[in-house]
């Protein structure tokens, strides 16, 4: 896909003219569902970026639950700076779980937000930490910002209506 043509002087200037500047303001956004989710999302990713973004998940084997893998508190730090569900799972986890339990242990709760976090990223929600995973997991906070940002410029260049007869496909879900 391609932008239309669009003389944005002239819009505006017409819209000054006929005193219609926040109905000219508010009808430059795209009128869809996927760019209403990302001018969320950009909001979300940017505080995270704010508060530092995330460390990386070190490499290594597939984690998976119900093993020890000394890179689980690495994981969990992950998944809690991008997902609220994980950080509230694992803070109240933490606060319940007794001393002598194993930290290093890949358990529900954690299976649960990789699940989370692969259907997200378009990943087989299988809770396996694989390296599709893992490389989606040590994308920079940075990084989900400019995709973020592609990705509404790409809606920006979509038709004011879409067609009902479009075939619309989505390559990184896998869904048509």
């Amino acid at each position: 896909m391609r932008p239309a043509p669009y003389d944005a002087k002239a819009a505006f200037d017409q819209a000054l003219m006929q005193d219609h500047l926040q109905a000219w303001l508010d009808d430059l956004a795209p009128p869809y569902l996927g760019y209403q989710q990302l001018v969320a999302g950009l909001k979300t990713y940017r505080e995270i970026v704010g508060r530092g973004g995330w460390s990386s998940v070190p490499t290594g084997p597939s984690m998976k639950m119900g093993v020890d893998d000394p890179r689980t508190p690495a994981l969990k730090a992950r998944l809690a700076a991008e997902d609220p569900q994980a950080a509230k799972s694992f803070a109240d986890e933490s606060a319940a779980t007794p001393p002598s339990a194993d930290p290093l242990m890949f358990d529900s709760a954690l299976d649960e937000a990789v699940k989370r976090f692969q259907i997200r990223h378009g990943l087989d929600a299988t809770g396996v930490v694989d390296r599709s995973t893992l490389t989606a997991l040590n994308v920079s906070a940075e990084t989900r910002v400019d995709q973020i940002i592609a990705n509404m410029e790409r809606w920006r260049w979509a038709p004011p209506v879409m067609p009902t007869d479009r075939v619309q496909v989505n390559i990184e879900a896998a869904i048509l």
